[in-house]
């Protein structure tokens, strides 16, 4: 990768807020050593450059992956756990974390809607019947005083 390629590599990363580190492998192998990242070490055998986020930007640093030659995803950590770039690929099809909740709470609250429209029917059906009753009821009394008005 040449020095242009590396800085607008680094200018797209940063759009999508994720930082460019390359260090020194032998500084990851003392850092990660008896940590929860232990297991990356295997990715550093060799040049490696890690990008370091605190959103994950998985969809947005897979299209990156695209544009920028030279660069090849082989993993990361996303919310904790390793992924490999096929599992990445799989998280990045996901639909966001709000979308997800805003159909749990739809589906939790159906029943809710549902048992309250069953009650309110059988009211608003009582209600809209004594509405009839008493409109015919009163019908016939209008009438009967309008006949008697005009036979006089």
């Amino acid at each position: 990768m040449s020095s242009a390629d590396l800085y607008e590599a680094r200018l797209q990363l940063n759009k999508i807020n994720l930082e460019y580190l390359q260090l020194n492998n032998n500084i990851v192998k003392l850092a990660f050593t008896g940590t929860k990242y232990e297991a990356l070490l295997k990715l550093y055998e060799s040049t490696t450059v890690t990008f370091v986020g605190d959103q994950p930007a998985v969809a947005k640093l897979l299209k990156l992956e695209k544009k920028i030659p030279g660069l090849f995803l082989i993993g990361g950590i996303v919310e904790n756990r390793f992924m490999s770039i096929h599992d990445l690929k799989r998280y990045a099809e996901l639909p966001s974390l709000q979308s997800l909740q805003g159909q749990l709470v739809g589906t939790l609250s159906y029943p809710i809607q549902s048992l309250s429209r069953s009650l309110a029917y059988h009211q608003m059906e009582l209600s809209s019947s004594l509405s009839r009753y008493i409109t015919d009821q009163t019908l016939p009394e209008s009438k009967e005083c309008d006949t008697s008005s005009s036979q006089e």
